[in-house]
């Protein structure tokens, strides 16, 4: 299984974030930047996540291997009339992108696409198991709640998995991998689904054994 996930952390953090100091690259460079990293989180942008989709497939089939594409979704809880501001907001996408990106190896990449969306590639998908184990540990970061100026904002999960080359690839993967996040979010908090059929799902908070139609 892939134990060695979250063991390398301060290492993982920054593989693919980056840093803005803006103060040392010109406007056209900083422009630049932006089309292909996102300014809140210094995470890959859709469009570098899409160019990294097409490597990854294309280095699994040259290697002959598996792997999977996650699909996460954060959800703050709000007690009802108590509505987040836009900066409150994103504190918690930065400090998700910070947990995740903790976990993540350097031959991953974790990539912000929505607003508190976060598409993963994770690269050389062994055994089944590897990936509930990883899906596992993924929403176990979203235990503890984000502490944010004068509140303590509890966060839930869902994520959506599929696999390479036995769910499609590029558009269909993506689409398969939304799909199978759909399902994770119908299902409650804390939750991830799998798209592939004949790969059973662990709930993460129920333990019962169910299968993606």
């Amino acid at each position: 299984m892939c134990h060695n996930y979250g063991e390398h952390s301060t290492q993982t953090s920054t593989s693919d974030a980056v840093t803005f100091t803006t103060n040392a690259i010109s406007v056209d460079e900083l422009k630049a930047l932006f089309t292909t990293h996102d300014p809140l989180t210094g995470l890959p942008a859709r469009s570098l996540f899409l160019d990294r989709l097409e490597m990854t497939l294309a280095t699994a089939d040259s290697a002959g291997t598996t792997c999977a594409l996650l699909v996460l979704e954060v959800h703050p809880v709000l007690n009802e009339g108590s509505p987040l501001t836009q900066s409150a907001e994103d504190e918690i996408v930065h400090a998700a992108s910070n947990r995740l990106a903790s976990f993540v190896r350097r031959s991953d990449t974790l990539a912000r696409t929505g607003y508190m969306l976060f598409h993963m590639l994770v690269s050389n998908i062994r055994l089944d198991t590897d990936i509930h184990f990883i899906a596992q540990k993924i929403l176990e970061l979203f235990d503890s709640p984000i502490d944010i100026a004068d509140k303590t904002i509890t966060v839930r999960a869902s994520l959506g998995i599929c696999a390479y080359p036995c769910d499609g690839g590029g558009a269909v993967l993506v689409k398969n991998a939304t799909r199978a996040l759909e399902l994770a979010k119908k299902a409650g908090a804390n939750e991830y689904r799998i798209f592939q059929k004949q790969w059973p799902v662990i709930s993460s908070e129920s333990k019962a054994l169910v299968t993606v139609e």
